[in-house]
C-alpha cells in the first residue's frame, strides 16, 4: 500500500468523521430548539467548528499530496499509470468488499425473512431487534472491509491476469485435456519428424486447423507417456500426443500463461471465498443465536429453518472446497515440501512435482468424490432430518481429508519412496531440471570446451586490450580515493560503489570506472538554512572518469581523464551538461528558477534551464506544495516565482532503503510493478549529457515445476549496497531498462531485446498511454489496408507524436477484439489501436523499442551482474541434465570464495566486468563473468569428490554485453584431465606467500585492503590478478596500491606494478611460488646477476629515503621490504 493509498484512507476517514459530526450537530441543534437550551446550541456549534478544523487538518494535507503527485506524474508523462494503479487497487477493494457485503447481507436478510418479529412479542422485542440490526450491519461492514483489504496487496497478480497473453513456450503436460483419439497408423508419419497431410486432415476432421508454421518434436522420456509435441506458432497452440495400446491420444496441455497469469489469481480468490464462507457461517450463527433467544415463537422457527439454511451454506462451503481441491492439484507443481502426516513435512532436494505429489493428485481426486458424496447425502438428509447423519457427514468429511491428504502421502513415502528414492523420483527430476533451466534462461547457455595452455608473456602482450584493461582499481577502493582527492567541497559526495563501463577512446576499447559527484546539503559550510539547502545548493557536478589500471606518475593515484573540477572533456569524451540534479544519493527536494542563483564549486552562478520538476504556478499550487513540503517557507518566501520549479523524487536506484517512505526512488515510484537492479550506472551520451541506466527485471513465483531461488548472498564492507527486495522467485528475465536524464529527470522505459517477454507484454498492455479516440469508418478501412491517412497523421501530431513517412500497419484480431499495431520504422516506435464499438482508440506504448534509445546509449547497455549471479548460482547445479547424476550431487559446482577488502573472513565471489578477447573470438568485448569450482568434500560425497580434489576450478561463465552479442551466455569448461587452481586456493597461496608482508603492513598503523581476485582468460589460458592497497590511519589520506599479485599455474609473483609482476613470473625478475604447508619454504625463481641486484637495491634504498622524507610511511615500508628481499638475494648470490 503506497502513501497515495494511505492519503485516500485519511481523506475518507476525515469525510466520514465530518458527516457523522455534522449529523450529530444537526440533531443537537434540533433538540436544543425543542428544549430552548442556549447551552446545547453553543455545544452544537462548537462541535461543528471543532470537527471542521480537525477534518481540515486531516483532509487538506492528503488532498495536497494527491494533487502534487498528480502534477508530478503528469510532468513526467505517466499520470495514466498513477491513476491506473490507484484505480486498480481500490477497484479490488470495492469489488471484494461489495461481494462480501452482498453475500453476508443476503444471508442475514434470508434469516430476517425466515424469522420475522412475531406480533405477540413485538412490543418487547422490536427495539431490541433494531439495536441488534444496527450492530449486525456494523459487523457485516467491518468484516467485509477486513476481508477485502488484503486483496489490494495482490493487485499485481490481477494486472497480469487481466492483461496476460498466450504464452507460446513449452507447456506443462502434467495437466492436459483429451481432444480426440486417432488410429495408430499416424504414428508412422509422426516418426518421420514432419507434419503430414494425413495428420492435418485428422485435425480438420475434429474441428481444428493447423497452420503452416508448425514444429514437431520428441520430448524424450516423460512419465505421462507423451511421445510427440506439436507447436502451432501462428495459432499459438500446443498439442501433445501419447501412444496408448493401439491408438494415439491427442491432448491440449495447460500452457504457461495459465500458471503464470491465471493460477495465482485462482489461488487468491479461492482462499478468499473459503474465508468468506466461514465468516458468513459465524455471522449467520450469531444471527440465529439472537433469534433463538429473542422470543419463544421465533425459537421454534429457528429450529425449523436453521437446518435448511445451514445445509445450503454447507453445500456452498463444499463447492468452494471442491474448487480449492482443484487449485491444490494444480499447486503440486510448486511444492517445496511434501506433506507427510499431520504437521510433519520433509524438505526435499528440489522444488516442484515429485513422486509423492503425483500420488497426491489421485488422492485429491478421490477426496473431491467424497465431497460430492457428502453434498448428495446433505440434500437427501434435508428430507430425513436425522441428526446422526449430520454428525456422520462431518466426521466422514474430516476423516477423508485426514486419510487421503495427510496419512496416504506418509504411507507412500515409507513404502514406495524411502526404500529407493532415485527410482521413484527419476522421471520427476527429468521434468524438474528441464523446467528450471527454462525458467532461469539456463537452456540458452552455450557450453564450450576450453583447451588450456600455459599462459606466456608473449600471449599476454599480444592481447593488449586485455592487458590494458585489467582492473587494478577496485570499485570500492576508488571511492575512498575520490572522497580524499576529488571531494573538492564538503557539500559533494560520491556513491561508495563506483560504476564500471566502457568507451571507445582514440580508436581503442577502454574499461573505465565512473563516479558521479552528487550534492550533500548537510555538508554545507555556510549557514544550514532553507535558502542554501533548497534554493542555492541544488545539484551535483559532473563525473570522475578513470581507466581501471592507469596511475599517475606522482603519488600513484588514479589517472582521471575527467575529474569535473578542472576538466569535463577528454579526447572524444565530452560532458556538456555537468550539473547533476538526479542521483543515487540525491533524496531531498530542491526549488530552481528562483530569485536566488544556484551555486556549484566553480562559483559560477546560473539558473536551471531544463523542464524537470513541477512549476509552482498559481497560489493554490503553492499552497499544496507548502502543505506537502515546508508550509511556512514555501508559502511565504519572496524568492519563489510562479515560474519556479520544484524538483522532488530525485533519487535514482534502490541501494539505500528509507523507512520514512513507502517508495524510495524515482523510477520505482513511476512503475512499482517492475523490479529494478540495485546498481544503476551513469553514462556519458554522445550528446554530452549524463544519463542513468537501470536494469529492469520481471520475476514470478509461479513458473510450474521449477526450483525457487532464494538470494542469501550479502556483499560485505559496504553498508550502502543492498540486495534487491525481490529475493525469492522461480522465474526471472531482464527484458528492459529505464533511462533517466541526470539533468532534466526525464524517465523512459525501453525494451532491450527484439523478442519480448510475455510478463512485460502484459504490463505493456495494462499501462499503455491513451492518446485519442475517433469515430471514422474510413480510418478503419485505411488501417485494414495498412495505410496511415493524412487526417490520422495530423491527429498524432497534435499529441506530440510525429510519424515519419515510413510507417507499417499490422492488423490483429483476437477473440472479439479488433486492433492494429502502427510501427514507425525510422525510430522504431510502436503504437496500438483498438476498436471498441464504433470508436477506435489509439495508445502509445509504455515500453519503447530498443531503437528509440538516445544516441550512444545503446552501446552502453550491459548484462546485469545481479542476473549473472542468479543464473550462475542456478547453473552450478542445473548444468547437469542427467537425473541420476543430479540426484547424487557428484557434479554439482559451487561459486568460489575470495578474501576481500579489510576483513579477515571470506565472501562468495560476485560477477565482475572485464574487457576480454574470448577464446575463438577475434575482437575484444565487454563481458560479465564469474568462475565455478567444485564444492568442498562432505561426508556423504567424500569419495566422489576425492577423485577430483585437485581440480579446483571447473569452468567460467561469461555474459556478453556488446550490442552484437548482447545477452549471449557462454560457459567455458576446463578439461577433465587438467588440474586448475581455483580462486580460494590462489587466495590461500597468497596468504602463505605474503604472510610476512601482510602482517608487517597491518602493524604499521595502516589497514591492508585486498581487492577483488580477478580470473583473466587469455586465449586458452587463465591467470589470476589481485591488487593490494594500504589504507593509512589518518582519514585525510587515500589508499595506495602497494602490490599487484599475479598467479599463473604454479607460480605466483608480487610487484609494484602489473608489468613488473608479469616479468617476474615469466623469468625476468624475482618470482615466488607459494609456501607449502609441509615445509613452509618459498621456492626461489630465476636470479638476477650480482650487478643487477646491487643496482636494484640502490634504487630501492633511494626510494625508501625519498618516501620517508615525504611522510609516505606506508610506501616507505613497502620499499624497505623490497630492499630487504634484494639484499637477501644478493647475499645468497655472493655466497
Amino acid at each position: 500500500m503506497t502513501k497515495a493509498d494511505l492519503a485516500i484512507v485519511q481523506i475518507l476517514f476525515a469525510a466520514i468523521l465530518t458527516v457523522i459530526s455534522i449529523m450529530s450537530a444537526v440533531l443537537m441543534l434540533q433538540h436544543a430548539k425543542r428544549i430552548r437550551s442556549l447551552k446545547l446550541r453553543v455545544q452544537a456549534h462548537l462541535l461543528w467548528c471543532g470537527v471542521c478544523l480537525i477534518s481540515a487538518y486531516l483532509f487538506f494535507p492528503e488532498v495536497a499530496y494527491l494533487y502534487t503527485e498528480h502534477l508530478w506524474f503528469e510532468q513526467v508523462g505517466y499520470a495514466h499509470v498513477f491513476w491506473g494503479l490507484l484505480k486498480g487497487r481500490w477497484g479490488l477493494l470495492i469489488k471484494f468488499m461489495a461481494v462480501a457485503i452482498v453475500f453476508i447481507g443476503m444471508n442475514s436478510f434470508v434469516g430476517h425473512r425466515l424469522c420475522p418479529i412475531s406480533t405477540e412479542f413485538a412490543r418487547w422485542t422490536r427495539d431490541r431487534t433494531k439495536q441488534f440490526y444496527v450492530l449486525l450491519a456494523f459487523l457485516i461492514f467491518s468484516i467485509s472491509i477486513v476481508l477485502a483489504i488484503p486483496m489490494m496487496f495482490f493487485w499485481d497478480d490481477f494486472v497480469r491476469y487481466d492483461n496476460g497473453q498466450e504464452w507460446t513456450g513449452t507447456p506443462e503436460i502434467v495437466f492436459q485435456k483429451l481432444l480426440f483419439v486417432a488410429n495408430e497408423e499416424l504414428a508412422t508419419d509422426l516418426d518421420k519428424g514432419s507434419v503430414t497431410e494425413n495428420l492435418r486432415r485428422e485435425f480438420e476432421k475434429n474441428g481444428m486447423v493447423l497452420s503452416q508454421n508448425v514444429d514437431l518434436r520428441t520430448p524424450g522420456f516423460n512419465r505421462q507417456g507423451i511421445k510427440w509435441v506439436i507447436t502451432d506458432r501462428d495459432n499459438k497452440k500446443t498439442y501433445s500426443i501419447a501412444k496408448k495400446n493401439d491408438s494415439l491420444s491427442f491432448y491440449v496441455p495447460k500452457d504457461l500463461s495459465f500458471f503464470l497469469f491465471e493460477f495465482p489469481v485462482y489461488q487468491r480468490v479461492s482462499l478468499w471465498l473459503k474465508v468468506l464462507m466461514w465468516a458468513n457461517l459465524l455471522v449467520t450463527g450469531f444471527l440465529y443465536n439472537f433469534y433463538y433467544r429473542r422470543d419463544p415463537q421465533t425459537m421454534a422457527r429457528v429450529e425449523h429453518y436453521l437446518v435448511v439454511h445451514g445445509s445450503i451454506l454447507w453445500l456452498m462451503l463444499l463447492a468452494v472446497s471442491l474448487w480449492r481441491s482443484q487449485i491444490n492439484i494444480w499447486g503440486v507443481l510448486y511444492r517445496s515440501r511434501a506433506p507427510l502426516g499431520i504437521g510433519h513435512q520433509i524438505r526435499r532436494i528440489v522444488d516442484g512435482l515429485g513422486y509423492i505429489d503425483n500420488k497426491l493428485i489421485g488422492a485429491y481426486q478421490i477426496y473431491m468424490v467424497c465431497i460430492v458424496v457428502v453434498g448428495v447425502v446433505i440434500l437427501i438428509n434435508l428430507f430425513w432430518r436425522k441428526r446422526v447423519i449430520w454428525y456422520s457427514l462431518i466426521l466422514a468429511w474430516g476423516l477423508s481429508y485426514l486419510i487421503l491428504v495427510q496419512i496416504y502421502p506418509l504411507a507412500v513415502y515409507f513404502v514406495q519412496v524411502r526404500p529407493n528414492p532415485l527410482t521413484a523420483e527419476k522421471p520427476f527430476l527429468t521434468d524438474h531440471i528441464r523446467s528450471t533451466r527454462r525458467a532461469f534462461g539456463l537452456d540458452r547457455i552455450e557450453e564450450r570446451d576450453q583447451i588450456r595452455g600455459a599462459a606466456t608473456l608473449e600471449s599476454i602482450n599480444r592481447n593488449t586490450e586485455v592487458k590494458e584493461n585489467i582492473q587494478l582499481w577496485d570499485r570500492r577502493v576508488l571511492y575512498e580515493v575520490l572522497m580524499v582527492k576529488q571531494f573538492i567541497k564538503p557539500y559533494y559526495q560520491f556513491h561508495p560503489y563506483t560504476d564500471v563501463d566502457r568507451y571507445w577512446v582514440d580508436g581503442k576499447y577502454w574499461q573505465v570506472l565512473i563516479a558521479v559527484r552528487e550534492i550533500n546539503s548537510s555538508g554545507l559550510p555556510e549557514a544550514q538554512d532553507w535558502v542554501n539547502q533548497k534554493l542555492r545548493y541544488t545539484h551535483g557536478y559532473s563525473v570522475c572518469v578513470t581507466p581501471v589500471n592507469e596511475f599517475k606518475k606522482e603519488g600513484g593515484g588514479p589517472n582521471f581523464w575527467i575529474d569535473g573540477k578542472s576538466a569535463n572533456s577528454y579526447k572524444n569524451l565530452h560532458v556538456n551538461r555537468p550539473q547533476v540534479y538526479y542521483g543515487e544519493l540525491t533524496k531531498d527536494y530542491a526549488i530552481v528558477n528562483t530569485r536566488q542563483k544556484e551555486i556549484d564549486h566553480t562559483t559560477h552562478q546560473e539558473q536551471y534551464q531544463g523542464f524537470g520538476g513541477v512549476e509552482i504556478g498559481s497560489w493554490f499550487r503553492r499552497l499544496c506544495f507548502a502543505a506537502r513540503f515546508d508550509f511556512g517557507r514555501i508559502l511565504l518566501s519572496s524568492d519563489l516565482k510562479p515560474e519556479s520549479r520544484i524538483l522532488f523524487w530525485r533519487k535514482i536506484g534502490t541501494h539505500q532503503p528509507d523507512s520514512a517512505r513507502t517508495v524510495v526512488d524515482r523510477v520505482s515510484h513511476i512503475a512499482p510493478f517492475l523490479k529494478y537492479d540495485p546498481d544503476p550506472y551513469i553514462v556519458i551520451g554522445d550528446d554530452g549529457q549524463l544519463w542513468w541506466i537501470i536494469d529492469i527485471y520481471v520475476t514470478s513465483h509461479s513458473y510450474p515445476n521449477a526450483e525457487v531461488y532464494v538470494d542469501e548472498t550479502e556483499l560485505k564492507e559496504n553498508p550502502l549496497y543492498s540486495e534487491p527486495t525481490f529475493d525469492r522467485f522461480n522465474y526471472i528475465r531482464n527484458p528492459a531498462v529505464a533511462i533517466v536524464n541526470a539533468y532534466s529527470g526525464k524517465v523512459d522505459f525501453y525494451f532491450t531485446k527484439t523478442v519480448q517477454e510475455p510478463v512485460t507484454l502484459a504490463y505493456q498492455k495494462a499501462f499503455r498511454k491513451p492518446l485519442f479516440r475517433i469515430v471514422d469508418k474510413e480510418i478503419e478501412r485505411y488501417l485494414d489496408n495498412g495505410v496511415i491517412w493524412k487526417d490520422l497523421r495530423e491527429r498524432f501530431g497534435k499529441y506530440g507524436v510525429g510519424l515519419s513517412e515510413e510507417v507499417t500497419v499490422t492488423s490483429r484480431e483476437k477473440e472479439k477484439s479488433i486492433g492494429w499495431y502502427i510501427t514507425d520504422t525510422v525510430d522504431g516506435s510502436v503504437y496500438s489501436a483498438e476498436k471498441n464499438g464504433d470508436e477506435i482508440e489509439f495508445y502509445a506504448s509504455f515500453f519503447k523499442s530498443r531503437s528509440e534509445i538516445p544516441a550512444g546509449l545503446q552501446n552502453h547497455l550491459r548484462y546485469p551482474d545481479y542476473l549473472t549471479r542468479v543464473q550462475a548460482a542456478m547453473y552450478a547445479a542445473y548444468h547437469v541434465e542427467d537425473p541420476e547424476i543430479f540426484y547424487s550431487g557428484s557434479e554439482r559446482w559451487s561459486i568460489p570464495h575470495e578474501k576481500y577488502y579489510s576483513g579477515s573472513g571470506s565472501q562468495e565471489m560476485v560477477p565482475y566486468y572485464a574487457i576480454l578477447k574470448l577464446p575463438g573470438e577475434s575482437e575484444p568485448e565487454f563481458v560479465n563473468m564469474i568462475p565455478f569450482s567444485p564444492p568442498s568434500p562432505t561426508s556423504s560425497k567424500r569419495v566422489q569428490q576425492r577423485q577430483k580434489a585437485g581440480k579446483l576450478m571447473n569452468a567460467w561463465l561469461v555474459a556478453r554485453s556488446d550490442a552484437k552479442h548482447y545477452g549471449q551466455l557462454v560457459v567455458y569448461k576446463l578439461p577433465e584431465e587438467e588440474t586448475v587452481k581455483g580462486p580460494f586456493q590462489v587466495e590461500g597461496d597468497i596468504e602463505i606467500a605474503m604472510s610476512e608482508k601482510l602482517t608487517l603492513w597491518n602493524q604499521q598503523g595502516t589497514t591492508v585492503i585486498r581487492g577483488n581476485l580477478l580470473v583473466i582468460p587469455v586465449g586458452d589460458a587463465l591467470f589470476y590478478v589481485e591488487p593490494i592497497y594500504l589504507q593509512p590511519a589518518m582519514p585525510d589520506l587515500a589508499p595506495n596500491l602497494v602490490a599487484v599479485i599475479v598467479n599463473a599455474g604454479d607460480r605466483l609473483a608480487t610487484a609494484d606494478t602489473f608489468d613488473q609482476a608479469l616479468q617476474q613470473i615469466f623469468g625476468v625478475g624475482i618470482g615466488i611460488t607459494p609456501k607449502t604447508e609441509t615445509t613452509g619454504q618459498i621456492e626461489e625463481g630465476p636470479f638476477l646477476t650480482s650487478d643487477e641486484l646491487t643496482e636494484l637495491a640502490n634504487e630501492k634504498y633511494k626510494q625508501y629515503l625519498k618516501l620517508t622524507g615525504e611522510g609516505e610511511l606506508a610506501k616507505a615500508a613497502q620499499a624497505l621490504m623490497n630492499l630487504g628481499e634484494n639484499l637477501e638475494e644478493l647475499l645468497k648470490k655472493l655466497e
